[in-house]
């Protein structure tokens, strides 16, 4: 199957056709995105690293039309879901960082009036672009700065740091106000 996202296109014409592009391909599809896992597992051994990691999911939805009637300005929004590996920075361990990305761009010519908080700008100058080259770049505006495992129970340092059960604690001093009460109370008889 061919990846949509390798071919050189213009916004504009994808906005004329108000083209959907639907694409489910794998990490090891997305240069950007491999090389950031490739660094990122560096620092565990190759036996504590995903298996198959390259072949982890990436899906790609993403619909086009023209923002406004004059036809300056194409947005493409939609969906990005990847499941990329990753390095708990707690407690070190590999595991798979599950990102799902809502996808919000406007593209306009460079100087011409992108600002608008409810899209990230891609300015261009009138050349085709490459998809992928978008797709990658809203994963890794996704990612997060520290990754973490999603549930405390799948973390090992908190795991460790959470006992079962604790011994019971002695309270020396719980019932000392109710002690000097009692001695104040009696000394003034």
């Amino acid at each position: 199957m061919a990846n949509p996202l390798l071919d050189r296109v213009l916004p504009g014409d994808l906005a004329d056709l108000s083209q959907i592009i639907d694409f489910k391909g794998k990490v090891g599809d997305f240069g950007r995105l491999r090389d950031i896992a490739e660094y990122e597992l560096q620092s565990v051994s190759t036996a504590e690293r995903p298996r198959d990691w390259l072949g982890l999911p990436v899906e790609v939805r993403l619909e086009f039309s023209w923002l406004d009637t004059g036809r300056e300005f194409v947005q493409a929004g939609g969906r990005i879901g990847a499941t990329l590996p990753a390095v708990c920075q707690r407690c070190l361990a590999a595991f798979e960082l599950v990102v799902d990305t809502p996808v919000r761009v406007v593209f306009g010519q460079p100087g011409s009036d992108l600002a608008d908080d409810d899209y990230d700008a891609w300015e261009f100058d009138g050349t085709a672009i490459l998809l992928q080259d978008v797709v990658e770049e809203t994963v890794v505006m996704a990612l997060p700065l520290a990754p973490l495992h999603d549930a405390d129970s799948e973390c090992d340092a908190l795991a460790a740091k959470c006992p079962k059960s604790g011994p019971e604690t002695t309270r020396p001093f719980a019932d000392l106000r109710s002690q000097m009460e009692a001695k104040d109370t009696g000394s003034k008889r």
